[in-house]
């Protein structure tokens, strides 16, 4: 994901450029981390927004929705 600049994030201290791994995901229960960010625990510094948003939604999907093979399949050269 891009970097982004400090005037365009909450905290005007910007957020460098990341990764996003997608082989190693978590999930943090939502009311848990509500709960965090009403009692000043923990700071919401960015969103992602559309069209960025459903970017990142089909890459997440694409990703863990792809189908297994046992072996890469391979064409005959030459014929």
């Amino acid at each position: 994901m891009e970097k982004i600049p400090l005037e365009c994030e909450s905290s005007q201290e910007g957020i460098p450029e990341l990764t996003v791994d997608f082989k190693k995901i978590f999930a943090i229960d939502a009311d848990f981390l509500y709960h965090q960010i009403n009692n000043n625990f923990a700071k919401r510094r960015a969103v992602l927004e559309s069209p960025y948003l459903e970017d990142f939604s089909h890459r997440y999907h694409d990703f863990h929705g792809r189908v297994a093979l046992p072996a890469q399949h391979e064409s005959e050269k030459g014929v």
